[in-house]
């Protein structure tokens, strides 16, 4: 597809219903545009500064071996959406979910970025936050967003 208006897409995930429908749509695009899906996950947690060096140590090494984990969860998981006939990446990233998208986002060719929102309104997105909302707030690069399959 020549004028496709984009050459990678990058989708967020979080495990949720949402994400697996924003992922669905996103393979979707990656196959009309014969492009790349990148399929990405943030597992970022900040270790305490009180901690002794042989506790922050071991944390480290439980978060390595949780991030194999979190890479085969999200093969797995992904794999379902995704037709086998659309090239897909799988990133596990230990930064905060919205520079994670951000950074991986700057390091693509022209990429859009398809996501999933919950859908949250109220005093339920002020205290949670929203990935989404900020990604579109601060992106340099389109992002597409796919409500909740129940919002109307």
């Amino acid at each position: 597809m020549s004028n496709c208006p984009f050459q990678s897409i990058l989708c967020p995930i979080d495990f949720s219903d949402c994400s697996a429908e924003a992922l669905k749509d996103a393979a979707r695009l990656a196959a009309l545009g014969s492009v790349k899906l990148v399929v990405l996950h943030a597992t970022h947690v900040d270790v305490p500064a009180y901690m002794t060096e042989g506790t922050a140590a071991e944390i480290q090494r439980q978060l390595a071996a949780a991030r194999r984990d979190a890479a085969e969860r999200l093969n797995e998981w992904a794999s379902p959406h995704i037709p086998a006939n659309v090239s897909t990446e799988v990133i596990i990233d230990e930064r905060p979910a919205v520079e994670a998208i951000h950074a991986v986002a700057a390091k693509l060719p022209a990429p859009w970025i398809v996501m999933g929102t919950h859908g949250r309104t109220g005093l339920q997105r002020l205290l949670l936050g929203s990935v989404t909302e900020r990604t579109l707030r601060e992106s340099h690069v389109p992002v597409v967003t796919i409500p909740p399959a129940d919002a109307s």
